[in-house]
């Protein structure tokens, strides 16, 4: 039946089963532990990680079990000398102690052989969180990475704030100039709200004689109605005078046709009258072309005439 022994080494609790007993178990699990400790101890040991702090100490419990096992060598040649030395008659109480020194050195290769089984499993454990710790590097490795590029980010988003500080700042500045200015036309507006009141006052007096010259303007309305009424009375009579008017104007309308026919005939003969004088137009400014010629003639004889009296007399 296999014993069930917990055991703590280098912190961490381990269940162990085995067929050895609970004391030989936990002296196991303490001679590991005294290895972890002396390790730890050695100067060079500073400073280095707990992963190789493992195989460092599975080394050194490894270089112990080969250390025995060359011990063990010993002692089978020694088995074998024992041996030999029955048959040389050596005493019995010398071969009793060789033989209890056999099965001790026995016993304790055994220990050494499950302490080694233990030892390769605890490797292989190292060696597993080992890998787990380089995955969980790699990660934080990766998130470095990342955390650097967002660092770049901010920065940069660190930079832009700034400039969108600086930038509401200018903003505010002109935001409290701007109130200056409204402050300003605030002041403007409330002195022109007191002028203002001041001629509600002066249009609420006007309204009021508006209202007494409207009293008036109802009389004069009254007034005016009257007259509208006398102006209707002439209308019909205007209205009548334009029915005869429009009588009239037929009549007029036929002479107008009348007159009409009469303006055909005197256009038709106008047009005759305007070809003929086209003809006398083209006849006087050939007359008048004539005349200049006869002109240039004129001025020619009597040039040539003031030349004859001008010239001396033949002798």
């Amino acid at each position: 039946m296999k014993n069930k022994v917990q055991v703590t080494i280098e912190g961490k609790t381990f269940s162990l089963a085995g067929e050895e007993s609970e004391i030989y178990i936990k002296q196991v699990a303490n001679y590991i532990n005294d290895k972890f400790s002396e390790i730890r101890k050695r100067e060079e040991a500073k400073g280095v990680s707990s992963n190789m702090i493992s195989v460092l100490t599975a080394i050194n419990i490894a270089d112990d079990y080969f250390k025995e096992m060359e011990k063990n060598v010993v002692l089978m040649e020694l088995n074998e000398q024992l041996k030999l030395s029955q048959n040389l008659s050596l005493s019995e109480e010398q071969i009793k102690n060789l033989e209890d020194n056999v099965k001790s050195l026995q016993s304790e290769n055994d220990d050494l052989r499950v302490l080694k089984e233990n030892l390769e499993k605890e490797i292989i454990g190292v060696k597993a969180e080992k890998s787990a710790l380089e995955r969980e590097l790699e990660k934080l490795r990766t998130e470095k990475s990342n955390l650097l590029g967002n660092i770049e980010v901010l920065k940069a988003e660190k930079s832009k704030s700034f400039k969108d500080i600086e930038t509401l700042k200018n903003e505010n500045e002109n935001y409290k100039k701007e109130l200056s200015k409204s402050n300003d036309i605030n002041s403007s507006l409330q002195k022109e709200i007191y002028i203002m009141k001041s001629e509600n006052e002066n249009i609420q007096k006007k309204l009021g004689q508006a209202n007494t010259d409207k009293i008036d303007l109802e009389k004069q309305f009254d007034d005016i109605k009257k007259v509208n009424e006398n102006l209707q009375s002439e209308f019909d009579i205007i209205k009548e005078d334009k029915e005869n008017i429009s009588k009239d104007f037929d009549d007029i309308k036929i002479v107008k046709e009348k007159l009409e026919k009469e303006f055909e005939t005197v256009k038709t003969g106008r047009e005759y009258i305007e070809k003929e004088l086209g003809v006398v137009k083209t006849e006087k400014e050939a007359l008048e072309k004539e005349i200049e010629r006869l002109k240039k003639e004129n001025a020619q004889l009597e040039s040539d005439l003031e030349e004859f009296l001008l010239a001396p007399a033949d002798k």
